[in-house]
């Protein structure tokens, strides 16, 4: 998985770091949080940052 791929993806602010000793990938932006295992793909973490954002519209 590529930060790279994420901000090209239409992600410009997001930021990456590791937690659990690298066993948690956590993803930042915009104030959303997603922590995701190591296995996970760019897919996944494009919807899981996504779906942040429409349930901060829906709220």
């Amino acid at each position: 998985m590529s930060i790279h791929t994420l901000r090209e993806s239409g992600l410009p602010g997001v930021t990456m770091d590791y937690e659990e000793g690298g066993k948690v990938q956590v993803y930042r932006m915009n104030g959303r949080v997603v922590r995701v295992g190591p296995a996970a793909t760019d897919e996944e973490i494009i919807a899981a940052l996504r779906d942040q954002d429409k349930k901060d519209v829906d709220a």
